[in-house]
């Protein structure tokens, strides 16, 4: 029997997987994230379930454990419900895809697979029937008839992980129901060795609690699902593999340098193997001395490493058994773990249709409908943003069963045609406005809707206003500017519908309003988008965009995700799509493309709920537009992503586009001149300090760079002095620049004329 080896290496980060892409040995170093070091960072006591786990494992090993119910054909039937999170594109993978990786899991649980014959006679002799098959469900959790596919579309099927909420979106009883869930990336956390191809929860219990409920079950990415479709060419063993884990088993060597997976019957191995070898592989961890017996040679030499087996990280086509010992651990979980003895009960098969009659005849279940569109505004899965004119293609993505027999009834309000039956209509928007979808798909079975409420924004082709727009102080009055009068867009996509962008009518620069990304709490890569209104930069020599921000770092723990992060893009087509733009910061040389880290903290350390209380907590960027001055409708976009739920609120003012040549970021004011009041409404007083030295006529240029008037200072004395600027001086309401030369170096200053 195996020594336990106790090693804080036994609870590594993830767990490798072979990544074969063909027949021939790729070696890839691929990982499968599993949830031991998550949970034992989120859980002090976690370790001492896993430990407690081994440790009455050994006590069922010695005792009669009798027989298991099983489904009336003498298996194991485990019902499985396959959760597809797309984007639309090829990881929307099809049915029969999906069939082939059951079928292929189905063929290494009961030792059936082909390629079982390469296994040495020793390895062979301890080959396990595990006594498992896995069937897709026909009945829902409510009884409803089911294919066992549900389908969501969503952008969280990229760097997709249990801390991204990626699995709520579609999970059933984890009692009753395996839940696969098929996504488009894995997110590696940081991993340096290579991408993620899935991962599974294991059923160790921890602090009295088992593990967290919605998440169990396995993950896997499309190309590695299967072998047929995106997943052509490889053997179909990630699920094997994974859902070994979800049954309790760890990877052969012990997660340690010739560690202990707890199983008798499985060699010793030194480390994972990637790759595909030839039997015998040495196994190095058996050290010969003067006191070894023959026994031991031929253990090292001529049986060597289980490389074969599903837990090891051998390519895929490499592997082909698991051991009886392992088959041990599997029928521990199902005697002892009551969320997983439940799975395979002959009342669960038939309450989840996968009893053998039920798959026999099938029921025919009524359709799931939903759509999407991949033109206009990709980057939000909740808003279409198009010109006036413009068209979209709704992409109808209805599930359950076949869609042969579907008919679609759409409810385009707003469009050219309001109502159309076209399976995937193209449809074209006039006026603009923001408009509701809706599609309702209907079979001899059953009938159902999905709307999408304000999903199409339709824009004017000409800008939204005049050049004194071009400043906003993000208040919220109505009247004072674009942001104050609901012009903004803001797009806030995370699970909690009260996070993301909002307006605050404190804590702003030198104000009283700002717009706040309140991001605090939510899930990682999460996304919040703002939106501004359109602008006619042709009027604009040299645009250059300054924004005032603030954001403070909540936590100095290292162990502690936050990221939070702050990109900026432009748009010349009325948001239909975006171009990133890089940020040049305060007192920085050269543009980065995003805000993290150190570079977007202004505040210090504060541990929660940040406001900003002075104008020192405020730092500024700015974002060259020349590329964009022959363009007569630009919008500008704030794309904030969470980095987790230990940041603090970002907050943002000052929006300024405006001549690069006479645009100035506000710094501490030195002796020279000040204008009261500001904002106003009416005249202006310009005072002068008792020291001040005007050296020049003071100069009121508009945000465009142009000199709107010039006031005269002939007749000023040194010394303090006051003039005014009357109100007919100015043209529209919004933001002006005021020059003057004052004791010899040149100062600029912003008025708002209300």
């Amino acid at each position: 029997m195996k020594h336990f080896l106790l090693s804080s290496l036994s609870i590594l980060v993830g767990v490798w997987v072979s990544g074969n892409s063909g027949l021939q040995a790729q070696h890839q170093h691929v990982q499968c994230g599993s949830h031991l070091s998550d949970y034992s960072k989120q859980h002090p006591d976690f370790w001492d379930g896993y430990v407690r786990f081994v440790q009455d494992f050994k006590e069922f090993k010695s005792l009669n454990s009798g027989q298991f119910e099983t489904a009336e054909n003498g298996k194991r039937i485990i019902p499985v419900v396959v959760h597809v999170i797309h984007e639309g594109g090829s990881e929307n993978i099809s049915t029969s895809q999906i069939l082939s990786q059951l079928a292929s899991a189905n063929l290494d649980f009961t030792y059936t697979n082909a390629d079982k014959v390469v296994i040495p006679p020793y390895f062979d002799s301890i080959a396990a029937d595990a006594n498992i098959e896995f069937r897709l469900a026909t009945k829902a959790p409510n009884g409803a008839c089911t294919d066992g596919i549900n389908r969501v579309f969503s952008y969280k099927t990229n760097t997709a992980r249990d801390y991204t909420g990626f699995k709520q979106l579609s999970y059933w009883d984890r009692a009753k129901y395996l839940n696969i869930w098929v996504v488009k990336t894995i997110d590696n956390d940081g991993n340096p060795f290579g991408n993620i191809l899935g991962y599974a929860q294991f059923p160790y219990s921890f602090g009295g609690q088992n593990p967290v409920t919605t998440t169990d079950g396995i993950a896997m990415i499309h190309n590695r699902t299967g072998k047929t479709g995106t997943a052509a060419g490889t053997t179909a063993r990630t699920m094997t593999h994974e859902v070994g884990h979800w049954l309790g088993l760890i990877h052969i060597w012990g997660d340690d340098d010739c560690g202990n997976d707890q199983v008798d019957d499985t060699p010793f191995s030194r480390q994972p193997n990637f790759g595909c070898f030839n039997f015998p592989k040495e196994a190095t961890c058996i050290e010969l001395t003067s006191n070894s017996t023959a026994a031991d040679t031929a253990a090292r030499f001529q049986i060597g490493e289980m490389f074969n087996n599903y837990m090891d990280y051998t390519d895929d086509n490499c592997m082909n058994m698991f051991s009886k010992g392992q088959k041990q651990v599997m029928d521990f979980v199902f005697n002892t773990i009551s969320f997983r003895s439940n799975l395979i009960t002959n009342a669960n098969a038939l309450a989840t249709g996968t009893d053998d009659a039920s798959q026999a005849s099938p029921c025919s279940p009524a359709p799931i409908a939903d759509f999407w569109s991949k033109q206009g505004s990709n980057n939000f899965e909740s808003l279409k943003m198009i010109c006036e004119g413009g068209s979209l293609n709704m992409k109808n993505g209805t599930h359950n069963g076949s869609t042969s027999t579907n008919s679609y009834a759409w409810e385009l309000t707003g469009a050219v045609g309001t109502t159309s039956t076209d399976p995937e209509p193209l449809v074209q928007y006039n006026v603009p406005g923001r408009y509701d979808v809706k599609l309702t798909a209907t079979n001899s079975n059953g009938s159902n809707s999905k709307t999408r409420p304000g999903y199409v924004l339709v824009s004017s082709d000409l800008a939204m206003d005049k050049n004194y727009r071009y400043y906003d102080a993000m208040e919220t009055g109505p009247g004072y500017s674009f942001f104050a009068d609901n012009k903004w867009v803001m797009i806030n996509e995370g699970a909690d519908p009260s996070k993301g962008w909002e307006k605050v009518n404190y804590g702003g620069y030198k104000s009283y309003g700002a717009a706040r990304c309140n991001a605090s709490g939510s899930l990682r890569y999460e996304r919040f988008f703002m939106v501004s209104p359109s602008y006619d930069l042709t009027t604009v020599s040299n645009p250059l965009l300054e924004v005032k921000f603030a954001y403070a770092q909540r936590t100095n723990q290292p162990f502690v995700e936050q990221n939070d992060q702050l990109q900026m893009y432009v748009s010349t087509n009325c948001g239909e799509s975006w171009q990133l733009r890089g940020m040049k910061l305060r007192n920085q040389g050269s543009s980065i493309t995003s805000l993290a880290g150190t570079n977007l903290v202004t505040a210090g350390l504060v541990p929660s709920n940040f406001v900003p209380s002075a104008p020192e907590e405020w730092s500024y960027f700015t974002v060259d537009l020349a590329n964009f001055s022959t363009r007569d409708n630009v919008r500008i976009m704030f794309h904030y992503t969470s980095g987790g739920p230990y940041g603090n609120p970002l907050y943002i003012d000052d929006f300024t586009i405006s001549n690069s040549t006479t645009a100035i970021a506000d710094q501490p004011q030195k002796a020279g001149f000040k204008m009261l009041p500001n904002p106003s409404s009416g005249n202006v007083q310009i005072q002068l300090d008792d020291a001040a030295v005007i050296g020049s006529n003071i100069e009121v240029y508009d945000l465009a760079g142009r000199l709107v008037h010039v006031e005269s200072t002939q007749a000023l004395s040194n010394g303090s002095n006051t003039l005014t600027l009357y109100r007919s001086a100015f043209g529209e309401s919004g933001m002006y620049l005021v020059k003057a030369v004052v004791n010899g170096q040149t100062e600029v200053r912003r008025l708002i004329i209300q």
